[in-house]
């Protein structure tokens, strides 16, 4: 980051605070929401840099000079990763304001063009056919408001032969990952609600979220020109953890003993 204009990156950390204290503690009711908002403030680091290790151990591919388009591109901290560290010819599109009014404070700061970051929703994307060597949506497609429309967008401007990642919660578990806590995503929606009163967090936030699973992207990968390939990402058990959450082991047995896990993780190469 270009730390030779303090004024801008006061203003950055100001905006990112404010717009993830209206997230993290207005949305979700998080009590560590500070913490986490400390954590944003260096989330090129903090989030990016660990879940690209994570692609690399699955993908050898080599992000310098290629074309790629994040979905969702929230504050931009994986598009200025795979720009800065990554060497990519990258562009995101968000479809939230603030979180775009952030990303074009980041390019200043970056000396990365404003026009990277592109105001534009999943379902429909502002780009040719065929264009992007890699598509990247991590935790975007519970958010959509179509996710058919928006991954067949995502296949469409990917190039042949190039890949689509996509990381995303598996509803038919026993947890929901940004609330960070255990309750029956399986069961319908008001069950839920009713919880959430009880533990006096925020329930407008459950009513945004595609319900999604394993089952129902798998389907949809069958019926498109791609060749998808699923990544488990096993539940570990914490002894300390089960006994105070009897929810943790409700989900870890639903890990091991039913192969659900919280979080899917899918690598689909265009043919």
């Amino acid at each position: 980051m270009n730390n030779n204009n303090p004024a801008l990156v006061e203003k950055l950390n100001f905006k990112i605070s404010k717009y993830y204290k209206k997230y993290y503690r207005d949305e979700l009711g998080l009590k560590d929401w500070k913490l986490r908002i400390e954590n944003r403030l260096n989330e090129e680091i903090t989030f990016s840099e660990n879940i690209f290790n994570e692609i690399n151990q699955k993908l050898d591919f080599n992000f310098k000079d290629k074309k790629v388009l994040v979905v969702g591109c929230g504050t931009g901290g994986e598009l200025v990763y795979l720009y800065k560290i990554k060497e990519a010819d990258v562009y995101g599109i968000e479809p939230d304001y603030d979180a775009l009014d952030i990303c074009k404070i980041k390019s200043k700061l970056h000396n990365i063009s404003e026009d990277r970051f592109i105001y534009a929703y999943s379902e429909e994307l502002p780009f040719s056919e065929c264009i992007f060597d890699f598509v990247y949506c991590y935790t975007v497609l519970e958010h959509v408001n179509d996710v058919v429309k928006s991954i067949d967008e995502m296949i469409r401007v990917t190039k042949k032969e190039g890949y689509i990642y996509i990381n995303a919660p598996d509803y038919r578990q026993f947890t929901e990952r940004h609330y960070k806590i255990h309750i029956p995503m399986f069961l319908p929606r008001f069950i839920n609600k009713i919880i959430l009163i009880i533990l006096k967090r925020p329930t407008k936030f459950l009513y945004s979220l595609q319900l999604i699973n394993k089952k129902q992207l798998h389907a949809i990968f069958k019926n498109r020109d791609v060749i998808p390939t699923f990544y488990r990402k096993r539940q570990k058990f914490n002894w300390k953890l089960a006994i105070r959450s009897p929810g943790h082991l409700i989900s870890y047995f639903i890990s091991k003993f039913m192969k659900i896990d919280d979080m899917q993780e899918w690598l689909i190469q265009k043919k």
